[in-house]
């Protein structure tokens, strides 16, 4: 069974139903989802999620969610909560998620998951104690950091980084090889665990088909003209909808935009996108080269 989605549809303050209206704000006139009734407006900020390269003894614990499908082990990770730091969030889920003590915490960097709207927070941990796994987790795996095996986004940017200051150089791979096979003359890019294995594993049925999400697979020809084209090969997320967000505010509503991109997180970072800011991704293919052509609607 597929993960629900969930959307802001309706003001928390009067229960109207939102509508996207345009309004003017520092930066301009924005669309935005807004209450007609009260003025409430839904600014879908990003949600800042902690991450832990947690060391133990000398080597990398890596998990596994319950509810993962796949064999892939990643980092911990967890919201923050009201009321505490970074630091404090990070030592709070170590603890929770392992029973682990973190005696040092260093930030190791930040970033932009945009898939899933979030702001990535990695740190990297010494702890010490006996692990204990909670329920959210099914098994662990301790890893020397010479053998890790790192996926190609979200923390797996920051484990990577982490690895390269130790002078590591970490194997590289795709969690979801079917999603990623079209773009395999492509450079690798980016995701969201670890895994201590040296191939990819089989992507999660919840997971299976994300690329194509319900748009013409066919290719962008039936998508009919486009007013414009933004070549964004060789970029890594999240550089093509960057600039895909800004060719879009050049355009009228109705009005389309081509992106070329490489980057096999595009496959998904462009479904989410079009989810959330309400363009219409009308076509999307891969071609033989491993280039992903998108064709979006602005609204």
């Amino acid at each position: 069974m597929s993960t629900p989605t969930y959307e802001m549809r309706y003001c928390p303050h009067c229960a109207t139903a939102l509508a996207w209206v345009q309004a003017q704000e520092d930066s301009g006139l924005v669309d935005r989802l807004r209450c007609p009734a009260c003025g409430w407006t839904h600014w879908n900020n990003p949600t800042p999620v902690l991450a832990a390269i947690v060391e133990y003894h000398g080597q990398i614990l890596l998990a596994r969610n319950a509810l993962w499908k796949d064999r892939f082990f990643g980092l911990i990770t967890g919201f923050m909560e009201a009321g505490e730091t970074p630091e404090q969030g990070i030592a709070r889920e170590v603890k929770e998620e392992v029973n682990l003590d973190v005696q040092q915490c260093t930030l190791v960097d930040v970033s932009a998951f945009l898939r899933m709207n979030q702001v990535l927070i990695s740190y990297h941990v010494l702890a010490t104690g006996e692990i204990a796994l909670s329920p959210e987790l099914s098994e662990y795996r301790l890893v020397d950091p010479a053998q890790a095996t790192v996926w190609t986004t979200g923390t797996g940017l920051a484990l990577q980084k982490w690895l390269r200051a130790r002078g590591f150089e970490p194997q590289v791979i795709e969690r979801y090889p079917q999603a990623s096979a079209q773009a395999s003359s492509a450079a690798p890019t980016d995701a969201h665990t670890a895994s201590a294995a040296p191939a990819a594993a089989p992507a999660p049925a919840a997971s299976a088909n994300i690329a194509n999400h319900g748009v013409d697979a066919a290719g962008d020809a039936a998508a009919g003209a486009v007013a414009l084209e933004v070549d964004a090969k060789g970029l890594r997320c999240p550089q093509p909808i960057l600039r895909a967000k800004r060719a879009l505010a050049t355009l009228q509503s109705g009005q389309r935009l081509r992106v070329l991109a490489t980057d096999s997180g595009s496959l998904q970072d462009f479904a989410a996108f079009a989810r959330q800011t309400g363009n219409a991704l009308i076509a999307q293919h891969t071609d033989e080269a491993g280039v992903h052509h998108f064709v979006l609607q602005r609204r």
